[in-house]
């Protein structure tokens, strides 16, 4: 965190969005209590907020949603009343700050998702094999914590299996990606600690 943190503010407030939106999440353990509206609705927000700041906040909360919306009980009403008029408001909000802020219409995480997934442009900043994130990355970005998380995944794995399973694929898609940089798996380290 001390080296990512200050290199740049949007992986940063990403980070710090997911960690609060996972602190709101429904995990499946927590089946047996009754999840509010208000809490769905928050941690709905923050997510869709994380999204806005970087787009590719979105590999991790695609499936987080997707089980959440398969586990619930009342799927229709939880799709209808909270992922929409959350997922729609979010972006609303963003091209009406987009349309103040650039004097037209844009759609920035389109642009975002076209320069960097789409064209790999990004790659002209650099580039490394798939296994960067698995052999480099995130062994660097766990730094001391490597350790503890090994032990701790392995231990722990029945209880933590989601968590891990999230974790392992956040990784492997930005894997998939030309350009890799330790910033960019800073939304994981949250997820990871629950290990340590």
């Amino acid at each position: 965190m001390f080296y990512c943190g200050p290199r740049t503010l949007t992986n940063s407030m990403e980070t710090v969005l997911t960690t609060a939106a996972l602190y709101y999440y429904p995990w499946p353990q927590e089946a047996s209590t009754r999840v509010s509206s208000k809490q769905v609705v928050i941690y709905l927000s923050l997510a869709a907020l994380s999204c806005l700041v970087r787009p590719t906040a979105a590999i991790m909360w695609l499936p987080l949603c997707g089980l959440h919306l398969v586990s619930c009980r009342n799927k229709l009403h939880t799709f209808t009343l909270h992922f929409i008029p959350v997922g729609v408001g979010a972006l609303a909000w963003s091209a009406v700050v987009d349309r103040i802020f650039y004097g037209k219409w844009v759609l920035v995480q389109y642009n975002f998702l076209e320069f960097n997934v789409l064209s790999d442009q990004g790659s002209f900043y650099g580039s490394h094999p798939w296994h960067w994130y698995l052999t480099q990355g995130f062994p660097v970005v766990m730094a001391t914590q490597l350790f503890p998380f090994v032990f701790g995944a392995v231990k722990f794995w029945r209880k933590q299996k989601l968590v891990l399973l999230i974790v392992l694929w956040t990784v492997m898609v930005y894997s998939c990606l030309g350009h890799k940089e330790f910033r960019f798996i800073m939304p994981v380290l949250p997820l990871a600690m629950i290990s340590c």
